[in-house]
């Protein structure tokens, strides 16, 4: 009886953290689901916030108009990229957010392909931002130019 007891109340427990956390207690952290940038929204359609998915990126993807992959790091940092094996000419922006929200971009390149059977891959250009970032934005080429988005520009991320 009493080993029942016990069973039946941390059940009760698990079920009132539960409810909690899923009803506005402390939230665990979660990913933005789209940016603004001046007057305009764009949903981002992937995401990279651990080290296999951040070496992934969009490599062996096909990358279409409304592509738009957020990298997240846990802390800012000058966060290099190269495009093995991505068969799509991509912008690339980094973003340094204090808040979580807001940030302001801070390099952004216009990314070739590199398709290498090069072991080594150092036939593959590597762009490496000036200034710490904590999110990189890969989009597809022309992005930046079509939405006239520039160096410096501020970015809110939008939760949902």
């Amino acid at each position: 009886m009493r080993y029942r007891l016990h069973v039946t109340l941390a059940t009760v427990a698990l079920v009132a953290v539960m409810v909690f956390l899923a009803y506005g207690g402390i939230r665990p952290q979660s990913h933005p689901s789209s940016f603004t940038i001046g007057n305009s929204t764009f949903d981002f359609t992937a995401y990279a916030f651990n080290s296999s998915s951040q070496l992934h990126g969009l490599m062996n993807t096909t990358v279409t108009n409304s592509t738009l992959m957020l990298f997240g790091f846990g802390a800012p940092g000058v966060y290099p990229f190269w495009m093995k094996d991505t068969y799509y000419p991509l912008d690339i922006f980094w973003i340094y957010s204090q808040s979580g929200i807001h940030g302001r971009i801070v390099y952004e390149v216009e990314a070739a392909p590199c398709v290498s059977y090069d072991p080594s891959q150092s036939s593959c250009l590597q762009y490496t931002p000036p200034a710490e970032a904590n999110y990189v934005v890969e989009a597809p080429a022309g992005f930046l130019r079509a939405h006239n988005v520039t160096q410096y520009e501020n970015v809110t991320f939008v939760f949902s």
